[in-house]
């Protein structure tokens, strides 16, 4: 079993940046404030090593860097813009009105470094904004695809945990089977390694452990489950009834989201089916215009080659939208596998798979072979 923390932005050249803009992060931000904050607890639910200091200090070194080669590009462009003559400096006015002719004359020469100046701040600001912002992003992107990973396991997991309780399993064995069961359920498995990990390494009682986990974990379905889990154990409650009740609420919950998934991809099949109509209805009404000799050959190419396209397009960005994660493909891969059972996954449908390896050995086997 292993911790799997994330992949954070660790290198050499990542820290040597973060510590050269400490300073601006200690000028510009509060270590308490809210953004830290906030960006710090993305950091744990992403599972990201990072310290937040750290972290903010190296998407402010990124955006100032992107903001200086930004800067640097907007200010060639703006001044190319005037040089080649594609903007007359006479057409443009700072808007101040000139009492005299030399007034006049002295904002006039200061049009095109104005312009030139807020060019470059324009693509500076662009600039900082992509760089911070993209580093800040991930954290949060980071949390949310972990969320959205839980809820989805969260019910078989639930399942899982009711079957060991079963099977006579006490809390802490599990803890621990769903922490070493990472292959099948995934970041749920890895939220239960990190309470695992708390009372083996460092000592904490497994209570303590589960209360900081359920504060820490990106899911507030999973916070919600092990606050009540932490109830049940410091009650002395019956486990067993309780992760009966939890299964049958979490896979009916996961039965409505399933419907409601279904409804809107059903909904999106009919405005699809609706909506491509259109461009054929067009194309027909082209056609016939271009046989009256009324049309433009330019609307019909536009209309094949781009409209047509570009609604397959966008009814797949907004089913991308709708459509759950699929983490894995159903396949349960154990570690050290025989070569036996991987090369009978691959065998054709009408193929005897294991029965081939015993027959000879065993007469059953023989008669279910013939």
């Amino acid at each position: 079993m292993s911790l799997d923390a994330g992949v954070g932005d660790g290198s050499a050249d990542a820290d040597v940046l973060a510590e050269l803009f400490y300073p601006v992060f200690e000028l510009l931000f509060d270590p308490d404030g809210d953004f830290v904050g906030d960006v710090e607890r993305k950091l744990a639910e992403a599972r990201m090593p990072d310290q937040v200091e750290m972290y903010v200090s190296r998407a402010l070194g990124a955006g100032l860097l992107a903001g200086g080669l930004l800067w640097a590009l907007g200010t060639l462009i703006g001044y190319g813009v005037f040089s080649l003559g594609l903007i007359d400096p006479n057409t443009l006015s700072l808007g101040m009105p000139a009492p005299t002719p030399a007034i006049q004359e002295l904002l006039r020469s200061l049009v095109v470094p104005t312009a030139v100046l807020i060019s470059g701040l324009v693509f500076g600001s662009i600039g900082f904004a992509l760089g911070f912002g993209a580093l800040v992003a991930v954290p949060y992107s980071r949390a949310s695809s972990r969320k959205r990973e839980i809820n989805l396991l969260l019910a078989d997991s639930v399942s899982f945990m009711y079957a060991l309780s079963v099977g006579g399993l006490n809390q802490l064995e599990i803890l621990r089977a769903m922490a070493t069961a990472e292959d099948t359920y995934g970041e749920v498995s890895r939220e239960f390694q990190s309470i695992v990990n708390e009372t083996e390494y460092f000592g904490t009682d497994y209570r303590n452990a589960i209360r900081q986990q359920s504060m820490e974990t990106p899911s507030d379905e999973l916070s919600q489950f092990l606050a009540d889990m932490l109830s049940i154990v410091n009650s002395g409650g019956d486990m067993e009834s309780f992760l009966k009740d939890k299964k049958e609420k979490h896979l009916r919950t996961s039965k409505q989201e399933r419907e409601m998934t279904l409804e809107t991809l059903e909904l999106f099949g009919e405005m699809y089916m609706t909506l491509s109509l259109f461009p054929l209805l067009l194309i027909i009404i082209l056609v016939i215009m271009g046989m009256m000799g009324e049309a433009d050959d330019r609307l019909l190419y536009a209309t094949v080659y781009v409209l047509i396209p570009l609604t397959g397009i966008g009814f797949l960005v907004l089913v991308s939208t709708v459509k759950q994660d699929e983490p894995g493909d159903g396949y349960l891969r154990p570690d050290g596998g025989s070569e036996r059972l991987r090369q009978t996954s691959q065998e054709g449908l009408l193929h005897f798979g294991l029965i081939e390896g015993f027959v000879g050995r065993f007469g059953v086997f023989d008669r279910i072979r013939d």
